[in-house]
């Protein structure tokens, strides 16, 4: 599998050169995306969530942003496993000063998430719940404020002899993954925003923004090219629309290259099943909030998927008029995983660390120029200043057609032969 650094310099025209801040977020253990019955069988599964947030800068200028976060759901009775990427949110703000295709990027970043080891996410994992009243000498959260002062007080007596030393045993946790069967999934969902991730960018003249079913056909035309080069031809592919006939989904299903496109959607179950026990719950998603308004309307219960979906599109965020979907990909991947290279890559010490770099994008208001400057700035100074690190640099190797070998396909009028528009006497 290509580094993402080979990646991008495809789609990156010659004499271009761009800087990318790829940061990691650590594992950690999670709640289930889905509710579930506790059961012996569901007592073996673990769920483990990381996420990525990829940054791209040209001329000094922040100008496009992905995030994605990756959920392993491990069986360790029978050896099965899940990893599921949710495409949170997407970006530019129309400051790239460059003939750069934003769908190309996003494609060869999909593609590279995807061939990550999974090993790479499961070797350190932070718990749920770290066991640390087994070392009396810690101070942790738990610890109250005397207690914590008797700590220090008898360290400094005994000249810091008895602070405890722990390894990384003691704080994290892994899991053997070299025999799972992963089934990997890609879920999305489409809705027409102004920004995402930049804001006030809109503002920018710039910026291409696209309305509801111009963003459902370019994220269909990625997750389509995506899933024709990654997965195997068993894989499931599955758009829905909130509200529409299938007739009308089909539309956009004509225009795919992968066979298994069908209407629906990769989250199984019969439509009689309760949604919250099939429904996965994501960061800042309509369907999880609506989840949660059944919950507090005492509903949780009764509410069946087919039910979900209908109720789902009277939900003031889809009654705007715009068109939203839900897509969704799951399947085995032919490409064969590796470890991600460390210059790719920053794995933050936190998911502080993760959230104040991120900050230094989602924070900036791109209402002119001076916001994607200063977001360059303050990553480059942190990077380099708190972590002794840099962007990873990308030069294009993408080959420009020479303007002599541009040819331009203009319409021909269709000249009429007036010799054959006369309509000839016969002769007697």
């Amino acid at each position: 599998m290509p580094s993402l650094q080979e990646l991008l310099s495809r789609v990156i025209d010659k004499d271009i050169s761009i800087e990318v801040l790829h940061l990691r977020r650590p594992s950690e253990e999670c709640c289930p995306l889905v509710s579930q019955k506790v059961t012996n069988a569901t007592q073996s599964m673990h769920t483990i969530k990381s996420q990525h947030f990829i940054v791209l800068s040209q001329n000094k200028q922040v100008f496009y942003g992905i995030e994605v976060y990756v959920y392993f759901t491990i069986d360790q009775l029978s050896k099965t496993g899940e990893r599921l990427y949710f495409i949170s949110k997407a970006d530019s703000n129309g400051y790239c000063e460059a003939n750069i295709s934003i769908k190309a990027v996003t494609e060869m970043i999909l593609d590279y998430l995807l061939g990550i080891d999974p090993a790479s996410y499961l070797a350190k994992i932070k718990p749920k719940c770290r066991n640390l009243k087994r070392f009396k000498n810690v101070i942790s959260r738990a610890t109250n404020q005397k207690r914590a002062l008797l700590i220090l007080s008898k360290r400094l007596k005994d000249s810091h002899r008895n602070i405890p030393v722990m390894n990384e045993r003691d704080l994290y946790v892994s899991f053997d993954c070299e025999r799972i069967n992963w089934v990997t999934k890609i879920c999305l969902f489409t809705r027409a925003e102004p920004q995402y991730l930049f804001a006030e960018s809109s503002k920018n003249p710039n910026k291409h923004i696209l309305n509801g079913q111009q963003l459902l056909k370019w994220w269909l035309c990625i997750i389509d090219n995506v899933t024709c080069k990654n997965f195997t031809d068993g894989t499931q592919a599955r758009i829905r629309i909130p509200g529409e006939e299938p007739s009308f989904i089909m539309k956009y299903i004509s225009a795919t290259r992968f066979p298994n496109w069908q209407v629906g959607d990769i989250f199984e179950g019969s439509p009689k099943d309760l949604a919250i026990l099939r429904i996965p719950m994501f960061p800042d998603d309509p369907k999880g909030r609506f989840l949660d308004h059944l919950l507090e309307d005492g509903r949780i219960k009764a509410v069946q998927i087919d039910a979900f979906w209908t109720e789902l599109q009277a939900q003031q965020e889809f009654r705007l008029g715009a068109t939203v979907s839900v897509i969704g990909v799951a399947g085995q991947v032919l490409t064969r995983s590796i470890e991600a290279f460390d210059k790719d890559v920053i794995t933050t010490s936190s998911k502080k660390q993760f959230n104040f770099l991120k900050s230094y994008v989602t924070g900036e208001e791109y209402d002119s120029r001076e916001g994607a400057l200063d977001a360059y700035m303050n990553l480059r100074d942190y990077l380099s200043l708190k972590m002794n690190r840099e962007m990873l640099r990308v030069g294009g190797v993408k080959a420009v057609p020479k303007a002599n070998q541009i040819r331009y396909h203009r319409g021909v009028t269709k000249v009429n032969d007036l010799n054959t528009m006369i309509v000839r006497k016969k002769r007697k």
